[in-house]
């Protein structure tokens, strides 16, 4: 059966204690936290902060189901990847410390300047010791379908350079959706030992090629053709729901949107 869970992104203005305690309210199985330093919680958190959000999670009985990062492997600045590796082991150690079981990371689009080659070779390079710190502390570090790598093919094509690794895929809906990718290719592709977690938001498709957000089930996206796939394979993951409302404050209230999600979901 498949798990329920929202990102932090979705309600900015909300402390942890009022996330905890809507996420049980609404019916979620899980939350994932954002961590980028400016909300919620970020890698300078104390061990005492670390303790007080697991444990207010856990008394809610709702779990921290993933730490939502921002490192990127997109160039060949030596000091930019370390410093973005530095960062995906130290939310590999938040996470840890928070009980959290993944830990997302994008890649990052291409430079011009650089071949699909050169970009894949750095990519699997810097990320293969992180992947390999986050199996030594329990954490699965996930790689987003995003940028340059939303193609079930492209994405192969990084693990396979990794070799023996325990990086595993984040399947963002909408980003494969706005290549053409709709589902079929990435489950067949990776299936459910590989998929580790999912994120989805629906969109209408525009005539100028870009895409404007909505309330789920209201947009293009096959929704129930994307939950059909993921209990075809046997997925019993999360299913987490990105809505952007801290980028986009125009969208509805989170108030609105997390309980209309679930519903929407629980009813297909």
């Amino acid at each position: 059966m498949l798990k329920y869970a929202f990102m932090t992104l979705a309600c900015p203005n909300w402390d942890l204690p009022t996330i905890a305690a809507r996420a049980k309210e609404y019916g979620y199985d899980g939350v994932e936290l954002r961590c980028m330093g400016d909300k919620h919680i970020d890698a300078a958190m104390t061990k005492d902060e670390r303790e007080r959000c697991k444990k207010l999670f856990a008394d809610a009985g709702v779990a921290i189901c993933g730490v939502a990062g921002y490192s990127r492997f997109n160039t060949e600045d030596v000091e930019e990847l370390r410093n973005n590796q530095r960062m995906l082991m130290q939310n590999i150690d938040l996470a840890r410390d928070l009980g959290a079981p993944t830990v997302r990371s994008f890649i990052g689009d291409r430079p011009k300047d650089m071949t699909p080659e050169r970009a894949i070779e750095i990519a699997a390079e810097w990320l293969l010791p992180c992947c390999a710190y986050g199996a030594m502390q329990g954490i699965q570090v996930v790689l987003e379908t995003h940028d340059d790598y939303c193609l079930p093919a492209v994405l192969k094509q990084v693990f396979d350079k990794m070799g023996q690794t325990p990086a595993k895929v984040l399947w963002d809906v909408q980003n494969a959706y706005t290549v053409g990718e709709l589902g079929d290719g990435l489950c067949s592709q990776f299936g459910a030992d590989m998929i580790a977690h999912v994120h989805i938001r629906d969109c209408h498709s525009k005539p100028d090629g870009q895409h404007e957000l909505c309330m789920t089930g209201e947009g293009d996206l096959p929704l129930k053709k994307v939950k059909t796939l993921l209990e075809g394979i046997g997925y019993t993951g999360y299913v987490s729901f990105e809505w952007e409302k801290m980028w986009h404050p125009e969208l509805e209230e989170p108030e609105e949107a997390l309980p209309q999600f679930i519903a929407y979901m629980k009813s297909l």
